[in-house]
């Protein structure tokens, strides 16, 4: 599909190295058909293997998560090979399928060619970022300043690798459709594997846990093989501001309602968005059969295959039915009043009685935002505090 949208190269056309890591892992069509189109000829790192990940670990700058000593690795071997002039993409914003707001990719995956470029002196890192919608002029004007080319060769060069990854991505979906299906039919549950491409896709990096789901009768479905943009988050999951984050939690609200999937989440030790998105994923899946697997280059394969034993035997243990999520707190925001959370030392206190609420519907929940009830005098039914004890203030605002 890659030779089909960007052509052939010239026999003499320079040679621009592709290390298959992060995020060039899930735009590869993008980035391929635009760099073939202005006439490079593009060398992939290729598969991940053990040798790339020893090499990664052993020259990566400080402690970073897998997937970044993943990319240094690949960095490395395309510099055994010769190859000096790599490009390690820009990802700052992406929109989600079905939405319309830009979400934020992760600190480490942007900053990684920076990273590389500062750490690495014999590599040549070519770094252009993903076009933002609103911001393609810049875009267009930045990239052919950097490459030496003019505005409109770079615009039609990114219009054909934009149409190379709607393509792509549509034929995940259809043949999403097709393998469900025949899941379906043959009685074969299926596990969706919930996370990062480049940690779900990766064979190296995941353990091959396609193929050791398939030991225990479970099929691998990769989340882009549902129709995600069926699944528009509702304003509850608002605070989720990561990309790939939202993109699992569409992947979740569209999986539990099969009942014949279940969730694998695959994250990685010290990533910072997946601390707060595998909780909302969770939540998500309370009724749902699911398992975190957290992968490291530690490669404990026994364990793995000790967890997945135990999830395939449990499967059965979960409610038939399964609900909507999109109710209850609101992720990310306290509903209490900052007077339960601020305390002053001083000998003074007020006296004056606090007016008595209005009645609140949500009194009997928990994270109610209301005062608490009052006597017969007015006075807050709480003991009476005594000087140098802590006492909530009585002017502090809501949050």
């Amino acid at each position: 599909m890659l030779e089909e949208h960007g052509g052939e190269p010239a026999a003499d056309a320079p040679v621009i190295g592709f290390p298959l890591a992060l995020s060039l892992l899930d735009h590869l069509p993008t980035w391929h058909t635009f760099f073939t189109r202005l006439g490079y000829r593009v060398e992939l790192s290729g598969a991940t293997r053990r040798e790339i990940v020893r090499q990664g670990v052993a020259r990566v700058p400080a402690e970073f998560c897998h997937p970044v000593k993943i990319l240094f690795g690949h960095v490395h071997h395309l510099l055994d090979r010769g190859v000096a002039r790599q490009f390690i993409p820009h990802l700052r914003l992406a929109v989600p399928p079905g939405e319309e707001e830009p979400r934020y990719a992760c600190a480490y995956t942007q900053s990684a060619p920076y990273v590389v470029r500062a750490n690495v002196e014999a590599a040549d890192v070519v770094c252009l970022e993903y076009p933002v919608p609103g911001e393609e002029r810049h875009w267009e004007q930045t990239v052919a300043e950097v490459l030496g080319r003019d505005r409109r060769e770079v615009r039609r060069a990114m219009d054909a690798g934009q149409k190379a990854q709607r393509v792509f991505t549509e034929g995940c979906r259809q043949e999403g459709e097709r393998y469900l299906e025949t899941l379906r039919r043959r009685g074969q549950p299926g596990a969706v594997l919930l996370g990062r491409p480049y940690n779900t896709m990766d064979r190296q990096v995941n353990l091959n846990l396609a193929r050791r789901l398939a030991a225990q009768g479970l099929a691998a479905v990769p989340y882009d093989f549902l129709p995600l943009e069926q699944e528009p988050l509702p304003f509850f999951w608002f605070r989720v501001r990561w990309g790939y984050g939202r993109q699992a939690l569409q992947a979740a609200r569209l999986l539990k309602k099969d009942p014949n999937l279940c969730a694998v989440i695959v994250t990685n030790f010290g990533c910072g968005p997946d601390a707060f998105v595998d909780q909302y994923l969770e939540y998500e899946l309370s009724d749902t059969p699911h398992i975190v697997l957290e992968l490291d280059d530690h490669q404990a394969e026994a364990g793995l295959v000790t967890r997945l034993e135990a999830f395939a035997r449990s499967l059965g243990q979960y409610p038939a039915e399964r609900t909507e999520k999109a109710t209850g707190m609101d992720p990310g925001r306290s509903f209490q009043h900052l007077r339960r959370l601020t305390y002053t030392t001083s000998r003074t206190f007020r006296t004056t009685p606090t007016p008595t609420p209005a009645p609140c519907a949500r009194r009997a929940a928990t994270w109610c935002c209301c005062p608490p009830p009052t006597t017969s005098r007015g006075a807050s039914a709480r003991p009476r505090p005594t000087a140098g004890s802590a006492t909530p203030t009585s002017s502090s605002p809501v949050i």
